[in-house]
């Protein structure tokens, strides 16, 4: 059985977080080593976390203020 990776399994936990409402829109994300000390990863990790979630348009930055969560009209739905 093949092992997901951590990036997937975090941006996956992220992703559910947001589509289910429990993040709204324009809610700030914890800062990126917040989010290194709450999964106990490297930064590489995260970075390639909010890559993840940038693509599918659940997130954005705003410089120098952190990273939000996008509106749901915003978002990429990927089929199941």
């Amino acid at each position: 059985m093949p092992i997901t990776p951590d990036y997937v399994r975090i941006a996956d936990e992220l992703e559910e977080s947001i589509r289910s409402g429990k993040r709204t829109p324009h809610s700030k994300l914890p800062s990126l080593s917040e989010l290194q000390k709450m999964f106990n990863v490297g930064s590489t990790t995260i970075q390639l976390v909010m890559v993840r979630l940038e693509a599918r348009q659940l997130i954005y930055r705003h410089q120098g203020k952190g990273i939000f969560v996008s509106e749901s009209e915003d978002w990429v739905i990927y089929p199941s």
